[in-house]
């Protein structure tokens, strides 16, 4: 797992081109939503965040333990 740690990023910025891109292990993305082909989700430290992978650009951001609440939510439906 390469977490790159705690990172700002802003919504529509870049991401530091520096710092390692952590992997989404698969019971994780088997719980989420499918996204479109150039885009992914990332952990940073405790936020989980949406990279465009062709610009390199973050997307989207969430706290982890909203994720978390969100999945268990929509698990009990």
């Amino acid at each position: 797992d390469e977490n790159p740690g705690a990172l700002a990023l802003p919504i529509n910025g870049a991401y530091p081109p520096h710092k390692p891109l952590s992997t989404m292990p698969p019971n994780v993305l088997a719980a989420l939503p499918a996204l479109p082909e150039d885009i992914e989700y990332r952990f940073a430290g405790r936020h989980l965040f949406l990279l465009d992978t062709r610009a390199g650009v973050v997307v989207d951001r969430m706290i982890t333990h909203d994720v978390c609440r969100r999945m268990k939510i929509r698990a009990s439906r």
